[in-house]
């Protein structure tokens, strides 16, 4: 039997502590792809298809009702259609309004501090630091 993707997770704390149940992978908007040009590793950026059920409160105040988060395959390699070689990992969790104009330049939540002080919005595809590292 394939392990479902949450069984993958290497940090599942950070998604299980937002959902009572972690919603499948099916149904997500895959937002970008990024293939690390230093050995093998992948990210997507990808918005999940169902909004956590417990989210922080300046989430709540701000009528966020979008959740996206990277995942990095991690391990010896991966294939085209996206099969973990061994675990799994997501960053820069961030919440945003929907409806609010350009996904891409609307104000975003994010559950990390570190990317609460550098971001308000996402940085662009070539932002290295928020592309490249978990």
């Amino acid at each position: 039997m394939d392990p479902v993707w949450s069984d993958l997770l290497v940090d599942a704390e950070r998604l299980t502590s937002l959902y009572a149940e972690l919603p499948p992978l099916e149904g997500l908007l895959l937002r970008s792809v990024h293939l690390s040009p230093y050995g093998p590793g992948l990210t997507l950026r990808v918005e999940l298809p169902r909004y956590p059920d417990r989210v922080p409160v300046a989430w709540a105040e701000d009528g966020s009702d979008r959740l996206e988060v990277q995942i990095h395959f991690r391990g010896a390699g991966y294939a085209l259609d996206f099969a973990a070689a061994g675990a799994l990992q997501v960053s820069h969790l961030n919440a945003y309004r929907s409806g609010t104009g350009n996904p891409y330049s609307v104000r975003r939540h994010f559950e990390s501090r570190v990317d609460q002080r550098l971001y308000e919005t996402l940085p662009p595809v070539t932002g290295r630091p928020f592309y490249d590292r978990p």
